[in-house]
């Protein structure tokens, strides 16, 4: 999914106009229009504004290259961090989580489910 998708995708989501995310945001109604079309892309302080707009991390709109196992734990300890995660693993004698052990549950109940 593109930036401008997941622009378009969000806004819809909160039922809102793109004048609305403009006035939200700060931003232009026709730039938002842009950005969700593909015909402009969004600089990180303007993607800052439409995720504060839309009440959303701006992580959303970054994409992650995950190829390995090691990819995959860096992100989930991000995740602890703003999350309140409990993350629990065995570990290979090398220190490295094997990943088949791996559990992950949450502080807030209901992202448990």
């Amino acid at each position: 999914m593109t930036t401008g998708e997941k622009i378009k995708h969000f806004r819809n989501l909160r039922g809102i106009s793109q004048e609305t995310l403009g006035q939200l945001s700060g931003i232009n109604s026709a730039t938002i229009k842009k950005y969700e079309y593909g015909i402009r892309n969004p600089k990180p302080d303007q993607l800052m504004k439409i995720a504060n707009a839309l009440g959303i991390s701006i992580n959303v709109f970054m994409d992650f290259d995950i190829e390995t196992v090691s990819d995959v734990l860096s992100l989930i300890l991000k995740m602890d961090e703003q999350l309140d995660m409990n993350f629990e693993a065995e570990r290979y004698e090398d220190g490295s989580f094997n990943p088949a052990t791996i559990k992950i549950s949450f502080q807030n109940s209901l992202l448990n489910h």
